[in-house]
């Protein structure tokens, strides 16, 4: 009798913080893209800004804080 492997859960490569608080919107949108299997670009995190989306004084992205705005921007279903 063999035993077969466990699910295999999604488990995100780990982000130094540096990436995480001072992100470069083409490299968010590249990681959202990876992770989601969506369409997504530096384009839309652009609008987004422009929408009221946060962003660091040296036009960098805070993911956390981008995406607890996606969050609450989102409307409910």
């Amino acid at each position: 009798m063999t035993s077969r492997p466990g699910p295999k859960y999604f488990q995100p490569p780990p982000l130094s913080q540096d990436a995480v608080i001072g992100i470069s919107t083409r490299k968010a949108a590249a990681l959202i893209r990876k992770h989601t299997g969506r369409s997504f670009s530096s384009k839309t995190i652009s609008a987004h800004i422009k929408l009221g989306a946060p962003v660091n004084a040296n036009g960098t992205i805070n993911l956390m804080e981008y995406t607890a705005w996606l969050v609450r921007s989102t409307p409910d279903a």
